[in-house]
């Protein structure tokens, strides 16, 4: 099952979305994916209620909400639900900018929700069962497999990598940053220096293309030589996840 939730201080808004999103689910989501769409959530005090007992998966989030707003909702949904997708709808055009900062799947302007809404949404269920996708460590102590989405960034280590997952875990297992890099070019990581392949979806901010912060806060040098390649990888990525 999928737990769709919307976040929406002004219930005509709400209704609204609701429905394109249950027709949406009806005409392009397959059955077995069965999606759920819950609303009623009219501030972010009511979304965290909520998570305490229930889960949501996908969330569609207004950002200009009384009390917390929903920027704030979002970093704190980051820090302590990161599997939730977060969709930020809004008609303020001009918080796009600022809502890179919050990592959130895409945005959408709620006068452009006719054109928008459906690749958004199929796009947000179909990352969400590729999150999913894993990887076998063929480590000192035997094999370990772990979902890619958890997945920092990889490190050298001499004839070694060292992967660095969320919750501070590192595994150390035998391979090259070049073999690693080729493995999942198509899986969204990218080689910005010879000694790090880093997880693109889990970059916090980028600092001039010449160093990287990432989820955990630890900040990785951009290689000159893998600038230009990276802020094109950068770009792609991020405009798969908003829409225009």
């Amino acid at each position: 099952m999928i737990q769709i939730a919307i976040c929406d201080d002004q219930p005509i808004h709400m209704r609204r979305l609701a429905q394109m999103i249950r027709d949406i689910c009806a005409r392009k989501i397959p059955d077995e994916f069965d999606c759920q769409t819950y609303e009623g959530f009219y501030s972010a005090e009511d979304i965290i209620k909520y998570l305490k007992k229930n889960m949501i998966n996908i969330l569609f989030l207004d950002i200009e909400l009384d009390g917390m707003n929903g920027f704030e909702l979002a970093a704190l949904l980051n820090r302590e639900f990161p599997e939730i997708l977060i969709i930020f709808v809004s008609a303020y055009e001009n918080y796009v900018y600022s809502a890179f900062e919050y990592a959130p799947f895409r945005f959408l302007r709620k006068s452009h929700l006719n054109e928008e809404l459906e690749s958004a949404l199929v796009a947000a269920v179909s990352s969400m069962m590729s999150k999913n996708k894993t990887i076998v460590l063929n480590t000192a102590d035997g094999k370990f497999e772990t979902r890619l989405a958890d997945i920092i960034y990889f490190e050298s280590d001499k004839n070694y990598l060292i992967a660095h997952l969320v919750g501070n875990m590192t595994y150390r297992f035998r391979n090259t940053v070049s073999a690693i890099s080729d493995q999942l070019k198509n899986d969204d990581f990218y080689k910005i220096h010879q000694a790090f392949v880093i997880n693109l979806a889990n970059i916090k901010r980028i600092s001039g293309y010449s160093d990287v912060i990432m989820c955990n806060g630890e900040t990785l040098p951009i290689s000159s030589r893998n600038a230009s390649g990276f802020k094109k990888a950068y770009m792609d990525f991020t405009n798969r996840r908003f829409t225009k």
